[in-house]
């Protein structure tokens, strides 16, 4: 495609993601380019403000525009990464996503509401670490990620280790999706040492089936301690088969006389 306006005029559904500052100025030329024309369902799926949204919809028409947020990792594993919805045609847009990795959720009718949902994300998994790890003390705080405006904060790439050198551990905190950012306030316990080579790593999308238990209950388990977390890459989180093997205990049963 030559240029933006060529693509709006071809496409019956745009999905937009670009820097975030950017949005508004894709959404303007996109409806400069269908002026004359009917706008194609547009999914504004960048993080911005719900205001921003508002603007968008302004330009297509309310009823051609899907506010999107997506939270999670790159979408190339399925059952990792959430994209939500919100829009009176979200769930034209979320049957779209029905078989890819992405795991697309209504919200409602109401644009604005996923954006909303990605800033309060945002905060839980950014900001408030940040402002944990300023309120620490000086030795603990060279652990810390950036705060709020640093590379770091701004784009989730702030992984550390805890002052036993040992891998990160994070609460579960918000939802059983993914956490980008953990949040340091709990100091687990080290479990035995396992030789790298023998580590069976698997990811959180992996692991509940195998253990057939839940992502949240993973991430409880490794919030209190009771298994260790491995960060690979800035947002992906792997446990190792052999702890969950660990875990299993017999039951005592009574001795029944023959």
């Amino acid at each position: 495609m030559p240029d933006v306006g060529e693509l709006a005029r071809r496409s019956d559904v745009i999905v937009s993601i670009c820097p975030p500052h950017a949005a508004l100025a894709v959404a303007e030329e996109v409806a400069a380019a269908v002026a004359d024309r009917e706008p194609p369902l547009y999914v504004e799926a960048n993080a911005v403000s719900p205001d921003t949204v508002t603007a968008v919809a302004e330009l297509l028409g309310p009823a051609n525009v899907v506010d999107g947020a997506v939270i999670g990792p790159p979408g190339w594993e399925r059952g990792t990464t959430v994209l939500w919805l919100a829009g009176a045609r979200a769930q034209v847009v979320a049957d779209l996503f029905a078989d890819s990795p992405f795991d697309a959720r209504v919200l409602g009718p109401r644009l604005g509401a996923a954006s909303a949902l990605k800033a309060c994300f945002a905060v839980q998994s950014k900001a408030i670490p940040a402002a944990w790890c300023a309120r620490s003390s000086p030795r603990r705080s060279r652990s810390c990620p950036p705060p709020p405006g640093g590379e770091g904060a701004a784009s989730g790439r702030g992984p550390h280790k805890d002052q036993s050198g040992g891998p990160h551990r994070h609460d579960s905190g918000v939802s059983e999706d993914t956490r980008p950012v953990p949040f340091p306030t709990r100091r687990a316990r080290s479990p035995g040492r396992v030789d790298r080579a023998e580590r069976r790593l698997v990811s959180l999308a992996t692991a509940p089936e195998y253990a057939d238990v839940s992502t949240r209950t993973l991430r409880r388990y490794i919030s209190h301690g009771r298994l260790t977390g491995y960060r690979v890459g800035p947002r992906l989180i792997k446990v190792d088969l052999n702890e969950l093997d660990r875990l299993a205990r017999p039951i005592p049963t009574a001795h029944r006389p023959g």
